[in-house]
């Protein structure tokens, strides 16, 4: 379990403020890794938990890097998953630089960003429900080469 103080920087608690950093070395959501590299779908790879889990609960794989940065051993894992590996960054400063970390160690990932508010999890309170249909369709239709999502997701 992970906890998350929005009051302290780094706001998760497993980073150094907490005296450990189990980011640094894995991701959350890791106990679904041996299915994901066996699966044909998508993965989405959040920066935060709530996302994470927001996206299990619509039946996506997901994992959290728990932060907007990958270690080299979290690029590791990741580049086994290919053009399956989707990065959902966050609609802030960090979310860019995500992305920008993302384009030059992952060159096969693609990489999301929400334009309705912050987060995956956060878009819901803009445009109600409508968004979030339109939202979960496109991510649905990430695995399919010929798809082009709508303006509401960016993906290089």
């Amino acid at each position: 379990f992970i906890g998350w103080d929005p009051f302290t920087t780094p706001k998760y608690l497993d980073s150094n403020n907490a005296g450990y950093k189990a980011g640094a070395t894995t991701f959350m959501g890791m106990e679904n890794i041996r299915k994901y590299y066996t699966s044909d779908k998508p993965v989405f790879v959040t920066e935060g938990s709530m996302c994470m889990a927001y996206l299990r609960a619509n039946n996506f794989q997901a994992l959290s890097s728990l932060g907007s940065h990958l270690t080299k051993y979290q690029i590791q894992i990741l580049k086994r998953l290919g053009r399956r590996c989707i990065v959902v960054v966050d609609n802030d400063e960090a979310g860019w630089a995500y992305a920008n970390q993302v384009k030059y160690t992952l060159p096969h990932a693609g990489v999301v960003m929400v334009t309705h508010g912050k987060d995956i999890d956060g878009c819901r309170k803009e445009d109600e429900f409508k968004y979030e249909e339109v939202l979960l369709k496109d991510l649905s239709n990430m695995g399919n080469p010929f798809y082009k999502p709508i303006e509401l997701i960016r993906r290089r």
